[in-house]
């Protein structure tokens, strides 16, 4: 640990959920520590910064004593459970969890997420290997970080830590039964560039804040070949710009006969509040004004907008709110009633449905909330950004059940949804957000090998990321041969240095050697 007997929040929350799920007190052993220790808050300037903005690592706060019984092998031995936080070489007895932090000892978090920070990783690998009815078994989760907060980072990390033993303890409860066989292949995703180092990251994030918004808009192709993944330099595109106060983000594309409709977030960035919002599109290129059409009393963003049955539907997250609820047109487009709660008491982002032979399939990603610790409690929690919850149902409109052990995915890269499922020569390809280091930095398109209630296996097929001035790409919206695209750029505050707004762009195929910068 840290020094014998004083231990910070993120340990202590640890021994809350061994007590919580076998309903007895558990023994914190303290480890002596040799010569000098690490200290406490081992997080350098980046840290001081954090500092100096009242943003310190609540998870590093020292939240008490626990009773210590002195060496690790005088007491544990005949535990139900045991949680190893150190190096477990010589302590590996049945029923014990060894949890590890980027391949070294959880003990050392704090010093595993500054050096994820430092090198530009945007995440750390959480792993956890327990043993079980004579079986070693392993599992590994890959955390989101803040790359412009070593704190903020800390905390994520801690909670992420939190939930894992959390959700290996599920399996190790004496009344549930074996662990099911889950398969969930993540896709071997490339680093992304990184520069500054943390300091400089967050110095650069601290300026930008006092200076600029951080605003996102969109960006419409229509017309694409089928076999094109990203337009050429001869498609035709229009850029949808909001006012400097206002925020344009997730567009979903519907084509109702000549007229390409676009729905979309828009979000205040004074006071932010999403509500749906749509545009028309003729052949020619001309665009409607924006028009509402559903607002609610809380947040609503990433509008799925399909047809089904010869009815069209829209499926806006609500995740503020607490459900997901599924609305049908009463006049395409403006005017939406809802038809069906599909899921209550969650709080899933960017959900999206997808139906098979299978039948309906819904990917979204969560706040891993089982063990309810968390520093941030706000709805943009770091743990909404790298989970993957799947749920399936043979009909749209009720009996929707989890997977196997939701999340069926920790992963900041390969997580979170940014757009529809659409098909490709042959194949279902499902965009997602990579949130390494910051919200939505980049597109990913995996292509969906196999879906089933025992979990899905993936490959990586194309990543879409900014060029230039263009910071960030969230959502890859593709139906037929309509696109629709985000992007996140600086826009200073003032108009003394109102810059002029483009956005550039950077695809590149994994599966050949092809990089297509515009």
């Amino acid at each position: 640990m840290t020094r014998r007997g004083d231990y910070p929040h993120w340990v202590l929350a640890i021994a809350e959920v061994l007590r919580e799920a076998f309903a007895v007190d558990g023994v914190i052993v303290g480890i002596p520590v040799e010569g000098n220790a690490e200290p406490l808050f081992p997080l350098g300037l980046a840290g001081l910064l954090d500092s100096a903005r009242s943003a310190g690592a609540c998870s590093l706060q020292r939240a008490g004593y626990a009773r210590d019984v002195g060496h690790i092998a005088d007491d544990p031995r005949n535990a139900l459970v045991c949680v190893v936080l150190t190096d477990a070489q010589h302590f590996q007895q049945e029923g014990s969890i060894e949890l590890r932090a980027d391949g070294g000892p959880a003990c050392h978090l704090a010093v595993a997420v500054e050096r994820a920070l430092q090198c530009g990783s945007g995440s750390i690998e959480l792993e956890a290997i327990w043993r079980y009815r004579g079986r070693t078994n392993r599992l590994t989760w890959r955390c989101a970080l803040k790359d412009h907060s070593v704190a903020r980072s800390m905390d994520a990390a801690a909670a992420r830590l939190t939930d894992l033993v959390a959700h290996v303890v599920r399996r190790l409860e004496p009344t549930s039964e074996a662990s099911p066989t889950v398969s969930c292949l993540v896709p071997d995703v490339p680093p992304l560039a990184a520069r500054g180092g943390n300091l400089g990251r967050a110095f650069r994030h601290m300026v930008h804040r006092l200076t600029a918004h951080d605003q996102w808009a969109f960006r419409v192709y229509q017309n694409l070949i089928p076999d094109q993944l990203w337009p050429t330099a001869g498609n035709q595109f229009i850029d949808f710009v909001p006012p400097i106060d206002k925020i344009w983000a997730d567009p979903f594309v519907a084509r109702d006969g000549n007229l390409l409709w676009v729905f979309f977030e828009e979000d205040s960035i004074k006071s932010p509040k999403g509500r749906i919002v749509c545009v028309s599109i003729d052949q020619s290129g001309r665009c409607s004004e924006p028009v509402v059409v559903l607002e609610d009393a809380s947040h609503l963003s990433y509008p799925q907008v399909f047809k089904c049955d010869g009815q069209w539907l829209m499926l806006p997250e609500s995740g503020a709110r607490g459900d997901l609820v599924l609305y049908r047109a009463k006049k395409f487009p403006f005017e939406w009633e809802p038809v069906a709660d599909l899921l209550q008491q969650v709080r899933l982002a960017d959900a999206t449905l997808h139906r098979n032979n299978a039948g309906w399939w819904l990917t979204a990603s969560g706040v891993g909330s089982i063990s309810g610790n968390s520093c941030d409690e706000s709805p943009y929690d770091m743990r909404l950004y790298d989970s993957l919850h799947v749920y399936h149902s043979s009909s749209l409109t009720h009996g929707w059940q989890p997977v196997s052990l939701n999340p069926l995915r920790v992963d900041a890269a390969t997580s979170r949804p940014a757009g529809p499922w659409f098909q490709w020569q042959g194949e279902w390809i499902r965009p997602v957000q990579d949130c390494r280091g910051r919200y939505g930095r980049a597109v990913h398109l995996l292509a969906v090998e196999s879906i089933s209630t025992q979990g899905i296996n993936e490959r990586l097929l194309a990543t879409l990321g900014g060029g230039g001035r263009t910071n960030c790409v969230h959502t890859y919206s593709r139906v037929g041969g309509d696109l629709a695209i985000d992007w996140n750029a600086w826009r200073f505050r003032s108009d003394l240095f109102r810059s002029p707004v483009g956005a550039t762009f950077e695809f590149q195929r994994h599966d050949a050697v092809e990089i297509q910068a515009r």
